[in-house]
């Protein structure tokens, strides 16, 4: 900057001042002076009065001698407005000088800096914001500390690069972008994590951050919800993040709330995700030579639903686009111009990146709040698959004492409803986990996370009824004897079998256990025979008989 203003002022003196000038605010604003500072080091650059009144209402006013001045200005020679509210003006009592109009540009520039804070937010409080196990005052207070208000509605943005890292991606990209409203970055587990808030339920910001993401950006944007149910916007923020694949901006940012419905595709398990046909058949594609030009033409397709609005998307001629998606309609068996195809091709592109998704571990939820959000294992499959982002088996599933077994919103609630979490519990496998115990006596371990249908009951019964090892028992009438028996009793007198261990239709086994009557036995008793009859055993009878 010195070098700079000796080479001005051999060529103009004026512009060698408007030099100093700029360099006399940028030093202030390095040494982040107070608002006072501020206004008396304007007033002695100017040598006139200057002041400042911030959206607060508080105002500063000091003379070129650096003395605070009291009451209202005497006579404003110019004056520059600030948002939200506010303004800056010098009092020159004569004509204006050359550089007063750069002067109050750069005093009002200096006061919005220092007026606003820094984005750069404490990640301890923005996870205690963002928890919903916390207590409500807890995550209150933590948003007045992030300079948020717990009453108004907030959004949560959520995003990853592939080049540099997440908090540093997202303070470039607000940075960038021209997203309205208070906003705080942080960095949590491996994504960049922004709040913004506006005064009111601003529209979402998601074509504004389309306009300025780099090519190896994500983008996930959540509902906006109000400041104390920012876990909702958060988990949303997360899903659609899961939808998005870097590149193309409009493949690169999602937001939750133009996904809609399809955001259900996020509750299949990657792994079957992954298995569908369409989704192989892209998998292949993407493997072969060219595939990544291939699949970015078919999505920039799907989307438009126009080859030339496709290949204006892309920067290319729209025969190059044509070319490409013929390659696309062979190896899936599609005809793109049919809309019913046309849609196979995009539910396989959803599930595509899903499955990647599920994969790299996307989506694991906060570090307080495993078996929670997806950094537990996602039980809502019947085999208990992992769910994305599950990178070991906790060793509870969910909350003690709530049920909750699933990844996700509301997952307790689903738990408890469930009928057969009561049964699970009554053979002592814990909330939602029905452990059978067959014959052997060894539990099987099954991980259960729906309710049971029609279906299910007929092929294995009521819930610890036993019928599940019923139906592969054979009937007590064709129960062989040891070995050697040949159907006599000790006294020696015939059982009633032949001599292969069978007996007729209609005969009794002497060993058979009587059904109990009505009214006969306790719950105590009920609860015994039941679990009796899951596990393929019998009580020996009075007096020793078999």
């Amino acid at each position: 900057m010195k070098g700079l203003l000796l080479r001005l002022s051999s060529i103009d003196a004026d512009a060698a001042a408007a030099v100093r000038v700029i360099a006399h605010f940028q030093a202030l604003l390095d040494g982040r002076v107070t608002p006072a500072a501020l206004v008396r080091s304007t007033a002695g650059l100017a040598e006139c009065p200057a002041g400042l009144e911030l959206a607060d209402g508080r105002t500063f006013r000091c003379g070129p001698d650096g003395v605070a001045l009291s009451g209202p200005a005497e006579r404003v020679s110019g004056r520059v407005p600030l948002r939200p509210a506010g303004h800056v003006w010098l009092e020159r009592p004569g004509a204006e000088r050359p550089l007063d109009e750069l002067v109050l540009e750069w005093l009002a520039i200096a006061a919005r800096t220092m007026e606003q804070p820094s984005m750069v937010a404490d990640p301890a409080l923005v996870e205690l914001a963002l928890s919903r196990r916390e207590a409500m005052a807890d995550r209150a207070r933590a948003l007045r500390l992030l300079g948020l208000a717990p009453e108004l509605p907030l959004r949560v943005v959520v995003m990853t690069d592939e080049v540099h890292e997440p908090d540093v991606a997202a303070l470039a990209l607000l940075g960038r972008s021209a997203v309205p409203g208070t906003v705080r970055v942080a960095r949590v587990g491996t994504l960049g994590v922004a709040l913004v808030q506006h005064g009111t339920a601003a529209a979402s910001p998601v074509a504004e951050l389309r306009a300025v993401a780099r090519e190896s950006v994500r983008v996930g944007v959540g509902a906006a919800t109000g400041g104390l149910r920012a876990h909702v916007s958060w988990e949303q923020a997360r899903v659609a993040l899961r939808f998005t694949t870097a590149g193309l901006p409009d493949d690169a940012v999602a937001g939750h709330d133009e996904l809609g419905a399809v955001t259900l595709l996020a509750e299949i398990p990657p792994a079957r995700l992954r298995r569908l046909p369409d989704a192989v058949a892209l998998a292949g594609l993407a493997a072969a030579e060219g595939g990544r030009l291939q699949l970015a033409a078919l999505a920039a397709f799907c989307r438009t639903g126009s080859l030339r609005l496709a290949a204006a998307e892309l920067h290319l001629h729209h025969s190059s686009v044509a070319a490409r998606l013929s390659h696309v309609e062979k190896a899936m068996g599609l005809r793109l111009r049919d809309p019913g195809d046309r849609f196979r091709a995009q539910l396989a592109l959803y599930a595509r990146r899903l499955a990647a998704a599920g994969e790299s571990g996307e989506g694991g939820g906060l570090s307080g709040d495993a078996g929670e959000w997806g950094d537990s294992w996602d039980l809502r499959g019947s085999g208990g698959i992992p769910g994305p982002g599950a990178a070991q088996a906790p060793a509870v599933f969910g909350r003690p004492g709530d049920g909750d077994t699933s990844a996700g919103p509301d997952a307790a609630a689903r738990a408890r409803s469930a009928p057969d979490a009561a049964a699970g519990d009554a053979v002592g496998g814990g909330p939602g986990i029905r452990t059978p115990v067959g014959r052997s006596g060894r539990a099987g371990g099954e991980l259960v996370g729906r309710a049971p249908d029609a279906a299910d009951e007929r092929r294995t019964g009521a819930p610890g009824s036993g019928a599940e090892d019923a139906e592969h028992e054979p009937p007590a009438d064709r129960l062989p004897g040891p070995p050697g028996d040949d159907g006599k009793r000790d006294d020696g007198t015939d059982d009633g079998r032949d001599g292969t261990g069978a007996r007729p239709p209609g005969t009794a086994a002497p060993h058979a256990r009587p059904a109990p009557g009505p009214g006969s036995g306790t719950a105590s008793a009920a609860a015994t025979a039941a679990t009796a009859g899951r596990t393929g055993l019998t009580s020996p009878a009075p007096g020793g008989a078999r």
